[in-house]
């Protein structure tokens, strides 16, 4: 009993796995079946000019794929080919020594004749339904391949692995360098900005990316938090993970559903980037923890203000400029409102517990 009276009830339960052991357990899953997996080519491409590609490619796959009740590996054409007769797997430890939050784990693909793929392999594990995993998988799959192939983001698939039992898993392309912004120090950014002048040129690139995905008709990320904001060696900004999000070069008439997906998007990024680190599940980058200055006014020098003037240059172009120069107006002055008053609340609530 503790001094309060209350019973000391974590002597009545197994200690919680570690990153470590769920990482262990995940590699020995997946390495088990790979030896056993039946190769088909994964040849449903994402369709950009229908209302929604990611949910077409995936009722389009459902449609052609097969049923065999064996462990199958769906490869992309150009890593189907490259497969022999044998297919191993070879992990690695972790991805720069962290555990992944999502469950990814890292190693090689070695498909015989010395070729060797270097993976990211994300997986879902069937909680309630093979049907609704299955699901979820191709939708970080088929977002994927949308965001690849349209050149706003996103690693290269490889392919998608059902293991006939509990788990599926969604394989891209790992690219051993690349760095999230949630791993970036960010805490001093504001005090010091004049010393920081390659962290705002991050975020000016992340307003563009940012923006060229927005102004692609009714596109959007969906979860857009800093650990899906990535950077290369090359100084390049891009979203990755785009199980929630989807693609559409095709403008819906429904205003207000393409509004509240570009909102959720910056509501999302700005508070990822506000948000006290170290308060568990909702930590963030705390950007502006140690500044006195409005937060909102801080939001749009770092990040919106270029966002903004980017979705307004995107607009201007193509046939249709006119048409969309004005719905783009309208949407931004909405999200200058939105924003400013999510953006403050946030203040309220973090300043009012720091």
């Amino acid at each position: 009993m503790s001094e309060l009276g209350l019973k000391n009830i974590d002597a009545d339960f197994e200690p919680l796995p570690t990153y470590s052991d769920l990482e262990r357990d995940r590699i020995e899953d997946f390495s088990k079946i790979v030896p056993k997996l039946l190769i088909e080519v994964q040849h449903i491409e994402v369709d950009e000019n229908c209302i929604s590609p990611k949910n077409d490619a995936r009722e389009r796959f459902f449609q052609t794929r097969k049923r065999t009740g064996e462990p199958l590996a769906y490869l992309a054409p150009e890593f189907a080919g490259l497969y022999t007769n044998q297919l191993n797997f070879n992990p690695n430890k972790s991805h720069g020594g962290k555990a992944s939050r999502h469950g990814v784990i890292f190693g090689d693909l070695n498909f015989g004749n010395g070729n060797n793929v270097p993976v990211a392999i994300k997986p879902f594990a069937v909680d309630y339904k093979r049907a609704t995993t299955e699901k979820e998988c191709l939708n970080d799959y088929f977002g994927n391949s949308a965001a690849y192939k349209l050149g706003v983001g996103g690693l290269q698939p490889v392919g998608i692995v059902d293991d006939a039992h509990e788990n599926f898993y969604s394989l891209t392309v790992l690219q051993r360098s690349l760095d999230t912004f949630d791993n970036i120090d960010w805490s001093d950014f504001t005090i010091n900005p004049e010393l920081n002048i390659g962290m705002q040129e991050l975020w000016n690139k992340a307003a563009h990316s940012i923006a060229v995905l927005h102004s692609m008709g009714d596109s959007y990320h969906g979860d857009l938090f800093l650990r899906n904001l990535a950077t290369n060696p090359e100084g390049n900004v891009f979203p990755i993970d785009w199980e929630y999000g989807d693609f559409s070069c095709i403008f819906s008439k429904d205003l207000k559903i393409r509004f509240f997906d570009r909102f959720k998007d910056l509501a999302n990024l700005a508070k990822g980037m506000v948000a006290p680190i170290n308060i568990g599940i909702e930590s963030g980058a705390g950007m502006f923890m140690k500044s006195k200055q409005n937060w909102w006014i801080l939001f749009q020098q770092i990040f919106y203000t270029e966002y903004r003037s980017w979705r307004m240059e995107l607009a201007s172009q193509g046939k249709l400029h006119m048409k969309i120069l004005e719905s783009t107006k309208s949407e931004l002055e909405q999200l200058d409102i939105d924003l400013e008053t999510e953006i403050t609340l946030l203040q309220r609530l973090f300043i009012g517990n720091a």
